[in-house]
């Protein structure tokens, strides 16, 4: 595979604007100081891009309740948030606030529960039916 240079792609680009009848427009940058900002510019941003599709992604403000678990375990979230939690298990679950701010009915498989918070602070929940089962949410 040939390697591809900044230096190449300006000749090339030189050589475009060439053929064209104008030398400025938008495939015909001006040439000089600033010239390869654009180019830099454009190269940063495909590298973002591509590490943040690598990132698995889950929707702010969702909490899977799988295996008896609360996934994540702690949440952080903004004020003003929602919070939804999905029961993926095969048995019930609730979704119960330890300082009695929100609770949940039981859910059943693929039921939610949500609810938004408005004021910062640090909200410990559990399953009133499998007290083992612990979670928080952190809002900022």
């Amino acid at each position: 595979m040939e390697l591809i240079t900044l230096a190449r792609v300006g000749r090339g680009m030189d050589r475009l604007c060439k053929l064209a009848m104008s030398r400025r427009g938008p495939n015909c940058p001006r040439r000089g100081r600033f010239a390869k900002v654009p180019i830099s510019a454009m190269i940063a941003l495909a590298v973002l891009v591509t590490m943040g599709a690598d990132v698995p992604g889950q929707p702010p403000g969702l909490v899977d309740i799988q295996d008896s678990n609360y996934v994540p375990s702690t949440l952080t979230v903004p004020v003003g948030a929602t919070v939804r939690w999905i029961n993926l298990d095969e048995e019930t679950h609730t979704v119960t606030s330890m300082t009695g701010v929100f609770g949940s009915a039981g859910l059943d498989l693929k039921e939610e529960y949500s609810h938004t918070f408005t004021a910062p602070g640090v909200y410990p929940y559990a399953c009133d039916l499998h007290p083992h089962m612990r979670g928080t949410i952190v809002v900022n």
